[in-house]
């Protein structure tokens, strides 16, 4: 193996290297591995040599329509964005997330994708309003 360039405080894409990742349990694995943060908020273990040759640009936010648009004081009905909120590591769906207050002072975290497609418009308390109402005109 050659001597690692180190990496860190560079930018590569959208990807800002932190720090040097630990390499993989495999042995044989002789590539230097770097952590970084994406402009979207999602931090990223990359191989070195990508980075350089910009084979990988981006978290993968590139490749599903560019989510990387900031949220944070944008309505949605009765929801309205405060920040971005983490990912957890054992999340099979690593969809961005983001932290919205709802009208009715609930706060609940939510998928970019379901706030821009409009299928959440509240904490849920729009559709146990809409049920009451439903309930009291069948009685």
């Amino acid at each position: 193996m050659g001597k690692v360039i180190d990496l860190t405080g560079q930018k590569f894409g959208k990807l800002f290297v932190t720090a040097r990742a630990r390499n993989s349990i495999n042995t044989k694995d002789k590539y230097a591995y770097w952590i970084c943060k994406c402009d979207c908020g999602n931090k990223k273990v990359v191989r070195g040599q990508h980075l350089k040759t910009g084979n990988t640009k981006s978290c993968g936010c590139l490749g599903r329509g560019n989510p990387c648009i900031n949220l944070v004081g944008q309505r949605f009905g009765k929801l309205l964005v405060i920040k971005k909120s983490e990912i957890p590591p054992d999340a099979k769906n690593k969809s961005i997330r983001w932290l919205c207050k709802c009208d009715c002072g609930n706060k609940k975290v939510i998928s970019g994708q379901n706030l821009r497609n409009g299928d959440i418009k509240s904490c849920g308390c729009l559709g146990k309003s809409r049920r009451i109402i439903e309930s009291t005109k069948t009685t």
